[in-house]
């Protein structure tokens, strides 16, 4: 249900690298790939993505809509 959350996680490096970047716990992004993204993380990695150069969309958080 959630296999597309690790590929926008190593978009960023990797859990840590993207914990940092938001100022959260690694714990933290570890459960997305349990849970998913929740909307209001979903808002702020578009705004890193950005920010960072990553490629990333709104579609990739929904990519069996696709």
């Amino acid at each position: 249900m959630h296999e597309h959350v690790p590929e926008i996680i190593q978009r960023f490096g990797s859990q840590a690298q993207l914990a940092a970047a938001l100022g959260i716990q690694q714990t933290t992004v570890s459960n997305w790939t349990r849970a998913g993204i929740p909307r209001p993380r979903q808002e702020q990695l578009l705004e890193l993505a950005r920010r960072e150069g990553v490629e990333l969309s709104p579609a990739d958080f929904f990519p069996e809509a696709a």
